[in-house]
């Protein structure tokens, strides 16, 4: 879940920005709009998904029945239900990101990218080869915070699954809060959070140690 929400979120929130900024006209409207799914509190997110993907009534099973599909199990399938949690969490966070990649490109000198087209660079060698490496401190920063995120999430997996169906959405923290609270395993549960926890500051530590190479290759190089 961690990885595959990580990387769909990166990868939207990047085409989005690069998007964005070919925008000429109500460039700032669509940011605004980018930011409503941060002002939603959790619990009013889970609502709104669970109408959207309700299997017997929901929206999207309205749809899909429209067009002569048959309806999908979505978060009451085992092979559904994480995807429905991938798809909220790449929902929730994508608005922020985008605006943090927009600011990265937006800071890139216009020269590079017009030497490249002299250069006769294609769009997918400018991805690669300059827009990538340029953003590189903001998508490690993106990938730190989601993937932290990601390890510790507790809430979708509580309100709308309920760890299942069977143990499809049972995360880390969803199951040392269930040996807590259900079970009354204090010890299972303490054994399980540190874990949950060290991760993240273990992608975080190096992160860090990662931008202060980039920043003392920079200095030896300009000096």
């Amino acid at each position: 879940y961690a990885v595959l929400s990580s990387v769909l979120c990166i990868a939207v929130s990047l085409a989005t920005a690069l998007a964005l900024k070919t925008v000429r006209r109500g460039g700032s409207v669509y940011q605004t709009f980018l930011l409503i799914p941060l002002t939603v509190p959790a619990p009013v997110v889970i609502i709104l998904w669970r109408a959207l993907f309700e299997p017997s009534s929901g929206a999207v099973n309205g749809i899909l029945g429209s067009l002569g599909i048959s309806p999908q199990g979505f978060y009451e399938s085992p092979n559904q239900a994480m995807l429905v949690l991938v798809a909220m969490a790449v929902w929730t966070s994508m608005g922020f990101w985008t605006l943090v990649f927009l600011s990265g490109l937006n800071s890139i000198s216009s020269e590079i990218f017009e030497a490249a087209d002299l250069d006769g660079a294609g769009a997918f060698r400018r991805l690669f080869r300059i827009t990538v490496p340029l953003l590189r401190r903001s998508l490690l920063l993106a990938g730190v915070v989601l993937m932290s995120a990601g390890l510790i999430v507790f809430i979708p997996a509580q309100l709308l699954t309920m760890g299942g169906p069977g143990d499809a959405t049972n995360f880390l923290m969803y199951s040392a809060a269930e040996d807590v609270l259900r079970y009354g395993q204090p010890g299972s549960a303490n054994a399980t959070v540190p874990r949950t926890k060290a991760k993240p500051l273990a992608h975080a530590s190096n992160a860090v140690s990662d931008c202060r190479q980039l920043s003392t290759k920079r200095g030896r190089s300009s000096g």
